[in-house]
Protein backbone atom coordinates (compact mmCIF):
# COMPACT_ATOMS: atom_id res chain seq x y z
CA UNK A 1 0.00 0.00 0.00
CA UNK A 2 3.11 2.37 0.82
CA UNK A 3 3.99 2.30 -2.67
CA UNK A 4 0.83 3.83 -4.02
CA UNK A 5 0.18 6.85 -1.67
CA UNK A 6 2.64 9.33 -1.72
CA UNK A 7 3.42 11.29 1.92
CA UNK A 8 4.41 15.19 1.67
CA UNK A 9 7.25 16.23 3.39
CA UNK A 10 5.93 17.72 6.78
CA UNK A 11 7.56 21.15 7.59
CA UNK A 12 8.71 21.61 11.62
CA UNK A 13 6.04 24.24 12.70
CA UNK A 14 7.87 27.17 15.55
CA UNK A 15 5.52 29.25 15.42
CA UNK A 16 7.69 32.26 16.82
CA UNK A 17 10.08 31.78 14.24
CA UNK A 18 8.07 32.04 11.41
CA UNK A 19 9.58 33.76 8.42
CA UNK A 20 7.84 37.04 7.42
CA UNK A 21 9.07 38.06 4.07
CA UNK A 22 6.80 36.55 1.40
CA UNK A 23 10.12 35.51 -0.65
CA UNK A 24 11.02 32.84 2.57
CA UNK A 25 7.47 31.99 3.30
CA UNK A 26 6.48 28.08 2.59
CA UNK A 27 3.30 27.94 1.11
CA UNK A 28 -0.01 27.44 3.62
CA UNK A 29 -0.43 23.93 1.58
CA UNK A 30 2.79 22.59 2.95
CA UNK A 31 1.85 22.48 6.18
CA UNK A 32 0.23 19.96 8.24
CA UNK A 33 -3.40 20.11 7.91
CA UNK A 34 -4.43 20.04 11.46
CA UNK A 35 -1.82 22.82 12.05
CA UNK A 36 -2.82 25.29 9.22
CA UNK A 37 -5.46 27.92 11.31
CA UNK A 38 -2.52 27.76 13.95
CA UNK A 39 -0.34 29.43 11.06
CA UNK A 40 -2.43 31.72 9.58
CA UNK A 41 -3.35 33.14 13.09
CA UNK A 42 0.23 32.78 13.95
CA UNK A 43 0.77 35.63 10.72
CA UNK A 44 -2.15 37.66 11.30
CA UNK A 45 -1.03 37.76 14.51
CA UNK A 46 2.31 39.46 13.62
CA UNK A 47 1.04 41.49 11.33
CA UNK A 48 2.06 43.32 7.66
CA UNK A 49 5.52 42.29 6.66
CA UNK A 50 7.19 46.14 6.59
CA UNK A 51 10.47 45.79 4.77
CA UNK A 52 13.60 47.82 6.67
CA UNK A 53 16.43 49.84 5.09
CA UNK A 54 15.48 50.00 1.45
CA UNK A 55 15.92 53.57 0.15
CA UNK A 56 13.94 54.02 -3.35
CA UNK A 57 14.38 57.00 -5.52
CA UNK A 58 11.64 59.62 -5.32
CA UNK A 59 9.73 59.82 -9.28
CA UNK A 60 7.64 62.84 -10.17
CA UNK A 61 4.29 61.26 -11.34
CA UNK A 62 2.06 63.56 -13.68
CA UNK A 63 -1.50 63.72 -14.10
CA UNK A 64 -3.28 64.03 -17.24
CA UNK A 65 -5.75 66.67 -15.80
CA UNK A 66 -2.67 69.21 -17.00
CA UNK A 67 -3.53 68.69 -20.82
Amino acid sequence: MDRYLKWKERVEIHINNLPMDPAFRPSIWSYDVNKRDRVQRAYLLKGSYQPVNHNFHQTIIRCCSEI
